[in-house]
């Protein structure tokens, strides 16, 4: 490739960068978080809406005309008859990356590696074969085109996972570099085709310009080329009921660390030695801290030793083999509550890991079986309340929890109105009331009646946790964005009483409360656990997170 060839090169990988960037950064202004239901990670989303739509649109728009400027002086440079028809490449430029961005989970530059090529493929066939339609118009592409796009979006969006605060640059300079492999080679078959001149007569600014864009494309990729990133994925943290041990479910490994001093207490494999990311599947300490209750990759539940980390018990039979998802400890440590992968909720016998009841909510009547993700006891232990999504008969899935007599297994209150999946629950310290999550609000149900008291609605991003404070005068909410805010339990008003600065890979996915309320341990997107001060707004300590020997 001569020089000329370089440059052009460089100016398309380039311009798709910064405009893939400059898309980034005007949809993050729009959008404070890419605004999809959180409740839908898992599956197909629950609901699509024009806000969707247009964040993607944002976000494709810059790309569209970054490429469609460079295009225009190449086929100006290449001497191509009709170069106006070009236009054509913003518009479909435009609707197939927006598409693309739109099928997605949960949307750039938010990504997780297991589950962001499938979806996005329709998206991007529709973005590889738009662009070689409007340039066989032009130039009589050949089908190299859609061929290059596709795997340069693919390869782009992994690539964008491990980039940080530079996935923009690493998504739209990742197409630009396989798209430029063949564009040179089209534009000059064209050229000769028409007996046109074939050398790329590039010079003065063109230099500059793409220089200046090599610099900037570089940049972007040299953290991620000269550094690995820890990218752990954590599924949930905790303190323990004391507040002096903080634990962590990280990638199917167990890591216990002292809360004061950050010592990493231990660090074991929970069964299955496998990596995997699990979002919002909780670990649970026992009342009295002494032991830590944690469904591993695969079948069954296991229970641990909460200081040193030893196996006590694995719950392991027939209605667990097809996967445990949350745990909770009795308050007496005697029983766990399992939810498990069919829909149920399991009761088991701490000690000999005995099946003691069954747990089935009236809502399974719906569909075949609901999803269940989240479960816990009542202060006294009569009581088993589960939440998670169920499909009505009409309309997309919704949130929803049950209450059961654990003497009876009756259910007792069927509670709905979600819009995402319930992800947790908790009963007040008295009992009166339940506190159901989900990923757009909290809401507060009467134990009684089942009526519906309070819903919180904190302006953030997304909602992660919440907990009811001891005595009863608040609900403490964290967010997606690392917001923390105190709601008020008689008018439902929410305050943010903590936030820190965020980066793009830096969402935060899983917290936990310390019971004094003044500290919070937060876990990333890329894997990171820190303690916050929520008075003073600064971080206590990063637990570091070894590999289990």
């Amino acid at each position: 490739m001569n020089i000329g060839k370089l440059r052009i090169a460089w100016l398309w990988i380039g311009s798709s960068a910064v405009g893939f960037l400059v898309g980034t950064i005007l949809a993050g202004m729009a959008f404070p978080a890419p605004p999809v239901d959180p409740g839908a990670i898992e599956g197909t989303r629950n609901q699509y809406d024009w806000r969707e739509a247009a964040y993607a649109l944002t976000l494709a728009v810059p790309f569209a005309i970054s490429q469609w400027l460079v295009l225009r002086y190449l086929l100006a440079v290449y001497e191509v008859p009709g170069k106006a028809k070009a236009v054509l490449w913003i518009a479909v430029t435009s609707i197939g990356t927006a598409a693309m961005i739109f099928l997605m989970p949960i949307g750039l530059p938010m990504l997780f590696l297991p589950m962001m090529a499938e979806p996005m493929l329709p998206g991007i066939v529709l973005l590889a074969l738009g662009q070689w339609l409007v340039l066989r118009l032009l130039i009589k592409a050949r089908f190299f085109w859609p061929l290059l796009t596709i795997v340069g979006a693919v390869a782009g969006a992994y690539l964008a996972v491990l980039t940080s605060l530079a996935s923009g640059l690493a998504f739209g300079g990742c197409i630009g570099a396989f798209q430029a492999m063949v564009l040179t080679l089209e534009l000059n078959a064209d050229a000769k085709r028409r007996g046109a001149t074939t050398g790329a007569r590039l010079h003065g600014r063109e230099t500059v310009a793409s220089i200046g864009l090599a610099v900037i494309v570089i940049a972007a990729f040299a953290p991620s080329l000269l550094f690995t990133p820890d990218f752990r994925s954590v599924n949930s943290v905790a303190y323990s009921p004391d507040g002096t041990r903080i634990a962590a479910d990280v990638e199917n490994f167990v890591y216990l660390w002292d809360a004061q001093t950050g010592e990493l207490i231990f660090a074991i494999d929970s069964g299955q030695g496998q990596r995997v990311w699990r979002p919002f599947e909780d670990l649970a300490f026992s009342a009295d801290g002494s032991r830590i209750a944690i469904a591993p990759h695969g079948p069954g539940a296991i229970i641990l030793d909460g200081e040193t980390g030893e196996r006590l018990l694995t719950i392991r039979d027939h209605p667990t083999s097809r996967g445990v998802g949350d745990t909770a400890f009795s308050p007496d440590g005697r029983r766990v509550l399992l939810t498990l992968s069919d829909g149920d909720v399991a009761l088991y016998d701490t000690v000999d890991g005995q099946f003691l009841a069954g747990f089935k909510s009236t809502v399974a009547a719906h569909i075949n079986a609901p999803i269940v993700r989240s479960a816990t006891f009542s202060p006294d232990g009569t009581r088993v309340a589960a939440g998670g999504n169920y499909w009505p008969v009409r309309g997309p899935p919704e949130g929803y929890a049950a209450v059961w007599d654990v003497a009876s297994q009756k259910e007792l209150l069927l509670l709905t109105g979600h819009a995402t999946a319930v992800w947790d629950l908790a009963f007040s310290a008295d009992g009166s009331r339940i506190l159901t999550r989900g990923g757009e609000a909290v809401r507060v149900w009467d134990t009684r009646d089942g009526a519906a008291l309070l819903t919180l609605v904190p302006e953030c991003s997304g909602i992660v946790d919440a907990t009811f404070r001891p005595d009863h005068s608040h609900i403490l909410v964290g967010c997606e964005d690392g917001s923390v805010h105190r709601c008020e339990s008689a008018d439902g008003r929410c305050n943010p009483v903590f936030s820190r600065p965020l980066s793009d890979m830096d969402q935060v996915v899983t917290m936990s409360v310390h019971p004094d309320g003044d500290q919070v341990v937060m876990a990333n997107l890329i894997g990171t656990v820190d303690a916050w001060n929520t008075r003073t707004g600064s971080r206590i300590r990063k637990f570091r997170m070894p590999d289990p020997d």
